[in-house]
């Protein structure tokens, strides 16, 4: 079965409006997703939970460490810009965590600087509007 993703009003674009995947349900890569805003959340999950993904998703940074210092994940997509806590702080704190989670940060408001601040914490970054191919390609880069 193919499912055709379309352009969405959160921020998630495919390349050329439209970009075919292919579900499959033996992926064994477990994705934590942070973005203060819950449609954002809502989306990538629902996008890699019908990929094959397993996917926890939260709007509170806290609540996302919390969780994270009991269960395993093999990569994290997290926002940049949130309140309380920005995006590359909790990448920081979630590679002290989990040294072995492949880390994004993704949002509109990248500083032009954000390359040098990610180094640390070997986070890569996805812009937004978000490409569905960097996504996956990042997500399966996890494995």
């Amino acid at each position: 079965m193919t499912v055709a993703y379309r352009v969405l009003d959160n921020g998630l674009r495919a390349r050329k409006n439209c970009v075919m995947l292919e579900p499959d349900s033996e992926k064994n890569v477990s994705v934590l997703i942070v973005d203060d805003d819950p449609d954002a959340v809502a989306n990538l999950q629902a996008l890699l939970t019908q990929l094959g993904y397993k996917t926890r998703g939260f709007v509170d940074p806290q609540e996302a460490l919390q969780v994270a210092n009991t269960s395993h994940f093999d990569a994290a997509v997290v926002d940049y810009r949130m309140p309380g806590i920005n995006g590359l702080q909790l990448c920081q704190q979630l590679k002290q965590i989990a040294p072995h989670m492949s880390l994004a940060l993704h949002s509109a408001y990248l500083p032009d600087d954000q390359e040098a601040r990610c180094a640390p914490c070997a986070a890569s970054l996805l812009a937004k509007p978000l490409d569905l191919e960097a996504l996956i390609s990042f997500v399966e880069s996890a494995r």
